[in-house]
């Protein structure tokens, strides 16, 4: 007997079943608990203790930086529960599917940032 990838199995509509596309609470709720673990360094980072000494130009320049951070960990956190939702609902890209580690979506923050290719995306994911 030989598999085959035109042997799909069909909803009740006689449309084709997206097989790759099935809810996986699993990968949803272990992303969740990553994102929700960033929140304590995300307001440390949006409330440097910098911030409340006495302000001179340098310390100003130390606090952006800081609370800038801040800001892009809040994007790859909201990122990070996008992507469990999409888990949760069964409707992730592939581009998506392999991403399970922080580090792979602060790698497509910076790529998004520099107008970077979805061929590179692929290649940095994989």
């Amino acid at each position: 007997m030989q598999l085959s990838l035109l042997n799909l199995s069909y909803n009740e509509d006689n449309s084709p079943q997206d097989i790759f596309n099935i809810p996986n609470l699993e990968k949803a709720e272990a992303l969740r608990k990553l994102a929700a673990s960033m929140q304590s360094n995300i307001d440390n980072k949006k409330n440097p203790a910098i911030g409340n000494m006495r302000a001179t130009k340098r310390r100003k320049t130390i606090a952006q930086g800081i609370i800038q951070e801040g800001i892009e960990l809040e994007i790859i956190q909201s990122w990070l529960f996008a992507i469990a939702q999409m888990w949760e609902v069964g409707n992730i890209p592939s581009t998506l599917r392999s991403i399970s580690h922080k580090s792979q979506v602060e790698a497509l923050y910076r790529i998004s940032q520099k107008g970077q290719t979805l061929q590179k995306v692929q290649e940095i994911l994989d």
